[in-house]
């Protein structure tokens, strides 16, 4: 009795470890474009490279500036596995003076670190908030 529950024993500790030795592989489709990735895109140099490129690079309108016209566009682009960004699309605009200085302070930004998805770099999406405010 006591060498079958022995025996029975070591079998199911015997299986326990050949299952946790196996590798679990994820498939990342390469075309699809996640939305809530593991790790988040991120402007190269972060937070604060993020809003000295936008200082440093943004023409306000002129219409804007003399009409004292401030505010947020929000602009939904797309960061591919190598950081280039592709289809920015306004999500909240605020004139079309606005928008287009949004996208192209989008198109000619430099690369972002893209999002990983179980360690991977992918494709994924962001909503990049570009803020219009005046400096007196």
């Amino acid at each position: 009795m006591k060498i079958t529950f022995i025996l029975i024993a070591i079998y199911l500790l015997s299986f326990s470890y050949c299952y946790s030795q196996q590798t679990i592989t994820y498939k990342i489709d390469e075309d699809f474009v996640y939305e809530n990735p593991e790790i988040s895109p991120m402007f190269k140099d972060g937070v604060k490279g993020y809003l000295s490129y936008f200082r440093d690079s943004l023409r306000y309108p002129k219409v804007a500036k003399q009409n004292k016209l401030t505010g947020t566009v929000i602009v939904k682009i797309i960061i591919e596995r190598d950081g280039s960004i592709s289809n920015p699309i306004i999500v909240k605009s605020l004139s079309k003076d606005f928008d287009l200085e949004a996208i192209r302070l989008i198109k000619h930004s430099p690369k972002w670190n893209p999002g990983i998805q179980y360690g991977k770099k992918i494709r994924s999406s962001f909503d990049c908030p570009i803020e219009f405010k005046l400096v007196e």
